[in-house]
Parts: structure tokens; C-alpha cells; sequence
């Protein structure tokens, strides 16, 4: 009775797409992977705030997909 979580594919494109764009500014990669983890670790707290919503008002959620 879990909560299954999937990684749409255009999300780890998002990845490439950081670091590509941090390596564009001369800013290394690392600065852009950095960046994907900050915007995965927004996802991902937004994504759980859903899950307690969805928990306080009686709701069941199957499946939460990261896009």
C-alpha cells in the first residue's frame, strides 16, 4: 500500500540540459549538476507536501511522477 515514484525521462534530460548551460558560462559542471539538485530537491519537497495534503484530506495517491 506504498507509493509508487517514477523519474519522467525529460527530467534527467533537465540534468544534461544544467550542465550543458553551466559548461556554456564557463562555470564548470559540477555548478550545473548542482543546480539539477537544487531543482530536484524543490521537486521533491513540493512532490511530498502533495503527498501529506493528499494523506490529511483522505486521499490515496498510487503513483507520484517527477516531471
Amino acid at each position: 500500500m506504498g507509493v509508487e515514484f517514477r523519474i519522467h525521462t525529460f527530467f534527467i534530460l533537465l540534468a544534461v540540459i544544467c550542465v550543458l548551460f553551466a559548461n556554456a558560462l564557463n562555470l564548470g559542471a559540477a555548478s550545473g549538476f548542482g543546480l539539477w539538485l537544487l531543482i530536484a530537491a524543490a521537486v521533491a519537497v513540493r512532490e511530498f507536501a502533495r503527498l501529506l495534503v493528499a494523506a490529511w484530506l483522505g486521499l490515496r495517491l498510487r503513483t507520484v511522477l517527477i516531471l
